[in-house]
């Protein structure tokens, strides 16, 4: 075995490079400092933005003062509805009739007889 391609320390490989170490940068050359002017089109945006805000506002503020207020109304009592006699004894007969024919139609009531069964086996 050769020494050369051994390493005693087996923890680092040959081709590992440091990862949490602090890498050094070396500007090439120092960048000149350039003043930035103002934009005047960042004013006009500014007030277009502003006049839509106060736009805004306007129409929420005109709509809370123009809806209608709710109508109270005094609770007066109103008449009860009480129905006829007469309607109440038709209502009372239609009543009566649907009972009855309820109790006619329960199958659990009706004494139904089985049909005959057949139990010879044919072959």
């Amino acid at each position: 075995m050769n020494t050369n391609d051994y390493s005693e320390n087996q923890t680092q490989f040959a081709a590992q490079e440091p990862i949490f170490e602090d890498e050094v940068y070396y500007p090439d050359e120092e960048q000149p400092v350039v003043e930035q002017k103002p934009n005047p089109k960042k004013k006009y945006m500014l007030i277009g933005v502003g006049v839509f805000v106060a736009l805004i506002l306007l129409i929420l503020i005109l709509a809370v003062m123009i809806q209608p207020k709710p109508h109270v109304e005094e609770a007066t009592p109103s008449p009860t509805p009480q129905m006829t006699v007469e309607s109440q004894d038709k209502f009372e007969k239609r009543l009566q009739e649907v009972r009855q024919d309820l109790e006619v139609s329960d199958p659990t009531k009706k004494d139904i007889i089985f049909p005959p069964v057949n139990l010879e086996i044919s072959f």
